[in-house]
């Protein structure tokens, strides 16, 4: 995955001087290796590197256990999900706090937080083959069929294509059932 253009301060800042990476998510998602790899160099063995080491180590687990798991997650994998979510959690709110009180603008609690702890706490259903990343590669080979067909074929062989591509091949006696 490739981040488009170059990340300046500008890209990192938004308005009120809040820090945050603009990027497309399955994108940046690929940061998080390098984000652990900082955090580890740059750990002074204070509280607070080590709050933001657990943190990075905490999200690099989960997106490991979502990218080793099959479609339904096991018992152990939920429980180990849930574990994590409350870790990150737990370490980012400890964060927002330190900065709140240090007068710095690092750490900001936004809604999709709250909504990322849901996904990794409550999920039955592995949340990369639900939450948005899916929807935003559903995008990309769509593209890839549409531009492969006749103008009159589009919407047909897209779904046709997609539903093979995410279901198997149909075989005739499973046709024939229906």
């Amino acid at each position: 995955m490739k981040i488009d253009g170059r990340i300046t301060v500008e890209r990192v800042r938004a308005s009120g001087d809040w820090p945050c990476l603009k990027g497309k998510a399955a994108a940046t998602r690929h940061l998080v290796p390098f984000c652990v790899m900082l955090a580890e160099r740059f750990n002074s063995g204070s509280v607070h590197d080590q709050r933001r080491l657990v943190l990075c180590r905490a999200l690099q687990k989960s997106y490991d256990i979502m990218k080793n798991a099959d479609r339904f997650l096991t018992s152990e994998e939920k429980q180990l999900l849930c574990e994590t979510s409350q870790t990150m959690m737990a370490c980012y709110r400890n964060l927002s706090v330190e900065a709140l009180e240090n007068g710095d603008r690092g750490y900001k609690m936004k809604p999709k937080l709250h909504e990322v702890q849901h996904i990794l706490e409550d999920c039955i259903i592995n949340p990369t083959r639900v939450w948005l990343y899916a929807d935003e590669d559903l995008q990309r080979l769509v593209k890839e069929i549409a531009v492969q067909c006749h103008p009159l074929t589009v919407p047909y062989m897209c779904l046709l294509r997609w539903a093979v591509q995410t279901y198997g091949e149909f075989s005739d006696s499973e046709s024939d059932e229906d």
